[in-house]
């Protein structure tokens, strides 16, 4: 679970990781026809009559890719699997490249905590409680 996101990283049901995970990695295809999460949400409810929303579509494709299924990519367009060494090595460079992004993002808020006086010269003043 993620602070802040409990209401939509809980914990997988036992239905999200039975029925709906073997359906989302059913219907996922190769890279020619990506898949985003209110396609994967669409068919759940297609299969099942059961909402899923488009954030525990992701939730499930997480879980999916660290148990069965760790070539299913990303991009743009949506989820795929790959088929091509190349197609796993493009989505990884791009998943290495949001990691570096988002721990740019935490080191700077840590450095607001760590150093206060360099951000409130530039016009960030963080309250105590």
């Amino acid at each position: 679970m993620l602070k802040n996101f409990e209401e939509y990283t809980y914990d997988l049901t036992a239905w999200e990781a039975g029925e709906c995970t073997d359906i989302v990695l059913e219907e996922l295809r190769g890279h020619y026809l990506p898949l985003n999460n209110n396609e994967l949400a669409a068919a759940v409810l297609r299969r099942t009559e059961k909402k899923v929303s488009p954030a525990r579509i992701r939730k499930v494709i997480s879980y999916l890719r660290v148990s069965h299924a760790p070539h299913i990519c990303a991009d743009k367009n949506g989820y795929y699997l790959a088929r091509r060494r190349s197609e796993l090595e493009d989505y990884l460079i791009s998943a290495k490249q949001r990691i570096r992004q988002q721990q740019a993002a935490v080191d700077a808020a840590e450095h607001c905590l760590t150093a206060p006086a360099f951000w409130e010269a530039r016009g960030v003043t963080l309250k105590d409680e």
